[in-house]
């Protein structure tokens, strides 16, 4: 949950820990994913960085945004995690698995807002991380 005082965004609890575990083989149907920032705790004004990881047995092919239930956007896919490429070597492009783009904070009312990121796989199956 994000909330608002006089335009800064102050986070809730994150659902998902931003730390790595280790996989050996994927099963089917698996995602493992993490939102790293906005992270719990932080205040948000203006433009700032959405972004973390997300790898999936059947590959990765898509992760969206959504705010208050919203969906917003597609967010690019793809960026440079060697780190998650090493932990998790099983999985499709996990060293390709990196999702980012900017966010204007500004754009929503003040008050709290919820903030969920859906990965979704090559077969259809999805995981979330809330903030």
């Amino acid at each position: 949950m994000i909330t608002s005082r006089t335009g800064f965004f102050r986070l809730g609890a994150l659902a998902l820990g931003s730390a790595l575990l280790v996989a050996s083989a994927a099963r089917a149907g698996e995602i493992v994913m993490a939102l790293e920032e906005p992270t719990a705790g932080s205040a948000y004004s203006g433009v700032s960085n959405l972004r973390g990881w997300a790898v999936g047995s059947a590959g990765i092919d898509r992760v969206e945004l959504y705010v208050d239930g919203t969906f917003e956007t597609n967010v690019p896919v793809g960026g440079l995690r060697g780190d998650v490429g090493d932990r998790y070597p099983g999985f499709p492009d996990s060293r390709n698995s990196g999702f980012s783009m900017a966010f204007n904070y500004s754009n929503l009312s003040a008050g709290p807002h919820a903030v969920r990121v859906r990965a979704v796989d090559g077969q259809g199956a999805s995981q979330e991380a809330t903030v």
